[in-house]
């Protein structure tokens, strides 16, 4: 019925973050845990993918543009160290390569193969194994790992390198995630056409002179990421777009509203929206298409 007014469509989002948080840790609903459920989880979801691509394939709408949207986060080794190394490797494999391997390589990742092997039934890889016009990529800090005997697969975050900085959330800004996940998708997957879908940042409503949210930690933090963004196209990844995460704040999955990534404040009480600074300055960005360095 909207097929001959929206020509792009995703069919999933983040089937990673939905299959760890809420089929691993428990901590996003459904709230069910163990890392048999977490891949089960992870490989349903990329099953239901591929066989949604086939269908509207085969529904035929000449111009539409199908694809789907994966958090991909560079996972690094806490400190650098060579003892994390292993750890590192595993949670690239269970929240990128999960994934991204089925999808475009048509395989499961090394490190967990065996487990998805005895998940998998006969010609699930081909039907997960689809093409897609584009990806969206949504992306917002590595994730520094190290061993924890207690963690789902024997991992757990740890921090990123002193001095780096944080979000409200605290995450780690590290624009140059961004270069490494579309310099990685360019050399190991193809180098398919990219969306940033989601990408911005959590910090406290702080209310300036002006009576309105002078965001300028946000301001700094979409300015470095754009300006990643641009070095990557320079170094010929296929980025086709970029959108901020998000233009209102909003219901944040299980930090509800306590969390602030819109460029529009919204009062919960009144539903009144007011644009942030950030709000213009990103609205200055499209207009003039040019990202000022300071």
């Amino acid at each position: 019925r909207l097929g001959d007014r929206a020509k792009h469509w995703v069919m999933l989002n983040e089937p990673s973050v939905v299959a760890i948080f809420g089929h691993g840790t428990g901590g996003h609903a459904p709230g069910l845990t163990g890392r048999e459920t977490c891949l089960k989880a992870i490989h349903h979801q990329n099953l239901a993918q591929g066989t949604a691509l086939a269908a509207l394939r085969k529904a035929g709408g000449k111009d539409w543009q199908l694809g789907t949207v994966l958090s991909l986060q560079p996972s690094w080794p806490v400190g650098g160290l060579d003892s994390n190394y292993p750890a590192s490797l595993m949670w690239d494999a269970v929240w990128n390569r999960s994934c991204l391997d089925p999808l475009f390589k048509g395989r499961f990742p090394e490190l967990l193969e065996e487990e998805f092997a005895r998940i998998a039934q006969p010609g699930d890889l081909a039907r997960i194994n689809q093409p897609v016009d584009f990806l969206g990529v949504n992306y917002y800090s590595r994730m520094h790992q190290q061993p924890d005997p207690q963690g789902l697969f024997g991992t757990g975050y740890g921090s990123a390198p002193e001095g780096t900085r944080k979000t409200g959330m605290d995450w780690p800004v590290e624009p140059d995630g961004l270069s490494e996940i579309l310099a990685e998708l360019q050399e190991s997957y193809g180098n398919p056409p990219v969306y940033v879908t989601e990408n911005g940042a959590d910090y406290p409503d702080s209310i300036g002179p002006s009576g309105r949210v002078e965001d300028r930690d946000r301001i700094a933090y979409l300015r470095d990421h754009l300006l990643a963004a641009a070095k990557s196209i320079d170094e010929g990844c296929n980025l086709k777009g970029y959108m901020v995460w998000t233009l209102l704040d909003n219901f944040e999955w299980s930090e509800g509203y306590r969390r602030h990534f819109g460029l529009v404040q919204v009062d919960r009480k009144t539903m009144a929206r007011t644009p942030k600074a950030s709000y213009d300055w990103y609205a200055s960005v499209i207009r003039n298409n040019a990202v000022p360095l300071a």
